[in-house]
């Protein structure tokens, strides 16, 4: 029988996340310098080529019917479409006043020709 300190450290250890990397599109199909969104479950993620490398990001929802892809790509960040809040894609640091703080990250790899994003059972 377990004591109550073992039961609640199972209990806890039941619930850590489990990361996995997922397919998300081919490497060629996102030129330099160009940004697409992807779905996963309910999340949107933003992928972007900055100069070659491959970065990816949550893909939020600015106001009822815009997203953060929906800004432009300015080298290295991304500008929102309303209020021209900018945030740092390569870490999602928020770099003047904006609605949104941080962009949540997730590791990019490129295997076989493929980009995959790591994600984690946790939204």
């Amino acid at each position: 029988m377990l004591s109550r300190d073992q039961h609640q450290h199972l209990s806890k250890a039941s619930t850590v996340s489990v990361r996995f990397w997922v397919t998300v599109l081919a490497s060629e199909s996102l030129a330099p310098g160009t940004m697409t969104t992807i779905e996963h479950g309910d999340r949107r993620i933003a992928i972007f080529n900055v100069e070659g490398e491959l970065y990816a990001t949550e893909d939020v929802k600015l106001q009822a019917f815009v997203y953060l892809t929906d800004g432009r790509i300015e080298g290295d960040v991304v500008v929102c479409p309303l209020d021209q809040g900018r945030f740092h894609i390569r870490s999602g640091r928020k770099l003047i006043p904006s609605a949104v703080d941080e962009l949540k990250t997730y590791p990019v790899r490129v295997v076989d020709g493929n980009v995959e994003i790591e994600l984690s059972s946790e939204p």
